[in-house]
């Protein structure tokens, strides 16, 4: 999956080799939806070769403003021969990754960034890079490790010319526009239109088996229904944990399985918990999967075994579809907008209906006035936790990684409700580049909740409809009546890993103990020896004063070890 290629001297090559279409060589991974019609969208069957025609027949259209005009989730690269020039190009959402290194007269690229520097040379670690992850506990910008290799970002275009030179364009990553008025039952009409036309664009086959994962959640169990519903044959893939209560999602995946007569593939990850084996594959980067290798692998077998090269995904459930115990940030709208009784309103709502009772000084505080304050502060909308005592205190000071912690990265939105749901997704879109494609390289993961246009839709819905105080998810459990099993639809918890986390830092000790056993993080300066050898040991019994950065510093550690490899 995937592609890589080169352009040298006017001539590009790749791999796989690219395919001439009206006098433009092209480089396609993903898939294409339902597009313009003056592109000639695909039929509902289109495959890659399809979709190249589609995305050239764009270019010539439209040009570097073809992915505005697309749907679907892809990378590309177009050599146009008459005009001497290439085009690295992604959707606007920024789900398929795209990094590429212009070094000389040589632009690289590369839609997995460990294919990309296997072909470069004299690579230089970029201390940036390192000090946005350990602030972020993520990728946070164009940076990479490496200071001659950039990712393309959301929604941007990449235009090298005839003489190697750059230029960089891009497109709105998520406009803001006026609230949907429409009444619910419309709204809820338009919801279940949108996701089944994302799902079946995701459906797309290649040349062998659908699976879908499932979790036990809204999301994953949403995604699946749905490919039932427009008669898509797919197998469902579960990760379980018999033996971690905290863990245990089989009863509600048991209900979706029994509801659409699914064949299900369990892989036990009570056998294979975090840290159990380092990954033996190159890196390009530091991602969370690294932790979780040997449940990777596990997946990756089986995949292999049933001949499955495209996953349907639940990813990005919680942030478009205002699942995950969302912060009331209409609050702080309304506070920018000057509605002292609307405030006035939702202030009371909360105070009197939220589970757990809260004064109106604190929904004030927490839902109007600190996100206003990061608003006009040019800040991430959501607070921040402190940083850990365990980062070196030089470091933290000489990269200035409190700034960093706390700055916005996303682009500009008009409203703190609107900017923290930006942020959300643009967060998403960067840690789905250091993704585990790293590793599951035959198989094509598609996430049809990040679909753009049911991304732009949720972004215009009414306030009601996306969360109460009692209820998140607002529209999507009212849409999916009669779609997902009832005891799914209404549950309000929702399992989580914490638990086998905790026992995979206990059991796998030699692996654990390798990696704070002359840690390259200390090495670097960027962690201090004694006070990170102390938190190791109390993360190993679920004290940890951030898992986020905890998690980030381990992740590091893993990719610097296997650079030496």
């Amino acid at each position: 999956m995937g592609f890589s290629g080169r352009l040298e001297d006017g001539a590009l090559v790749g791999a796989p080799a690219p395919e001439r279409i009206d006098r433009c060589l092209v480089l396609f991974h993903g898939y294409l939806g339902r597009v313009d019609s003056r592109a000639e969208a695909p039929g509902s069957e289109a495959g890659a070769e399809c979709a190249r025609r589609v995305l050239v027949r764009a270019y010539r259209r439209w040009g570097p403003r073809l992915s505005e005009h697309l749907s679907g989730q892809f990378a590309a690269a177009i050599y146009d021969e008459s005009e001497r020039r290439l085009f690295l190009v992604r959707d606007r959402l920024g789900v398929c990754p795209l990094f590429y290194s212009a070094v000389g007269p040589v632009v690289s690229f590369a839609t997995h960034l460990a294919d990309l520097i296997s072909g470069l040379t004299a690579l230089r670690e970029d201390e940036e890079y390192f000090a946005d992850y350990l602030a972020s506990g993520q990728p946070a910008s164009d940076r990479t490790p490496y200071t001659t290799v950039k990712r393309l970002l959301p929604g941007e275009v990449l235009r090298i010319g005839e003489a190697g030179e750059l230029r960089l364009t891009s497109s709105p990553f998520l406009p803001s526009g006026a609230t949907v008025e429409a009444d619910d039952d419309e709204l809820a009409d338009r919801f279940r239109e949108l996701l089944r036309d994302a799902v079946a664009d995701a459906c797309r086959p290649r040349s062998g088996r659908l699976g879908a994962e499932l979790s036990g959640g809204l999301d994953s169990s949403s995604v699946a229904c749905v490919a039932t519903a427009i008669g898509r044959p797919l197998e469902a893939v579960s990760v379980v944990y018999p033996l971690s209560a905290t863990a245990d999602e089989r009863e509600w995946m048991w209900e979706v399985i029994r509801q659409e007569d699914l064949p299900w593939h369990q892989v036990d990850g009570d056998r294979r918990t975090p840290y159990a084996a380092l990954p033996d594959v190159p890196l390009g980067e530091p991602t969370p999967y690294a932790t979780w290798f040997s449940l990777q692998e596990a997946q990756r077998r089986l995949y292999e075994r049933r001949g499955i090269d495209v996953v349907l995904t639940g990813m990005g459930g919680d942030a478009v579809l205002w699942g995950d115990s969302p912060t009331p940030y209409q609050l702080a709208d309304r506070l920018l907008g000057l509605e002292p009784t609307g405030l006035v309103g939702e202030l009371r709502r909360w105070r009197t209906s939220f589970p757990a009772r809260r004064s109106l000084l604190y929904w004030l505080l927490r839902g109007a006035g600190g996100p206003l304050v990061r608003f006009f502060g040019d800040r991430r909308i959501a607070a921040q936790a402190a940083l850990p005592d365990w980062l070196s205190r030089s470091f933290v000071q000489r990269m200035d990684l409190i700034e960093r912690s706390r700055c916005r990265r996303a682009p500009r939105c008009e409203t703190p409700g609107g900017q923290a749901f930006l942020e959300t997704l643009w967060d998403l879109s960067l840690l789905i580049g250091s993704s585990r494609e790293q590793y599951l390289r035959n198989v094509d993961f598609r996430h049809p909740l990040l679909d753009y246009r049911l991304v732009r839709f949720m972004s215009a819905i009414p306030w009601r409809l996306r969360f109460t105080p009692r209820e998140d998810r607002v529209l999507q459990r009212r849409a999916l009546c009669g779609v997902l099993p009832e005891p799914v639809r209404l549950r309000t918890d929702k399992a989580g890993p914490q638990q086998v986390w905790e026992r995979g830092l206990k059991e796998n000790t030699d692996v654990v103990s390798s990696l704070v056993e002359r840690p390259r993080i200390v090495a670097a300066g960027y962690v201090d020896a004694e006070r990170w050898d102390r938190a190791v040991r109390q993360a190993r019994y679920g004290r940890t004063q951030s898992q986020r950065h905890f998690e980030a510093a381990l992740e590091l550690e893993i990719w610097l070890r296997s650079r030496e490899a």
